[in-house]
């Protein structure tokens, strides 16, 4: 999203929405504020963009990830069973 120019990273490793970002009304992570996904496909690609903000965390400043490893760790193991439902 960055390189659409809806959101940038500020000097301190934190995202914000663009000028254009605002215009466009969508939040950063590509759905219109208020709403939700209502699709599998956009409910995937908004996971997808969440793993990509979470890597950009992890490189600018790792430690702010730790409080969140046990959530995080249970969400992977919970989509891993489910892929071995199928």
């Amino acid at each position: 999203m960055t390189q659409e120019g809806i959101i940038k990273k500020k000097d301190d490793g934190r995202y914000e929405l663009t000028e254009k970002g605002k215009e466009e009304g969508t939040s950063p992570f590509g759905f219109p504020f208020g709403q939700r996904p209502t699709s599998l496909e956009s409910m995937v690609n908004e996971m997808r963009d969440y793993v990509s903000y979470f890597e950009d965390v992890v490189k600018s400043s790792a430690s702010k990830i730790t409080p969140h490893e046990a959530k995080l760790r249970d969400v992977a193991d919970r989509l891993t069973r489910l892929l071995g439902q199928k």
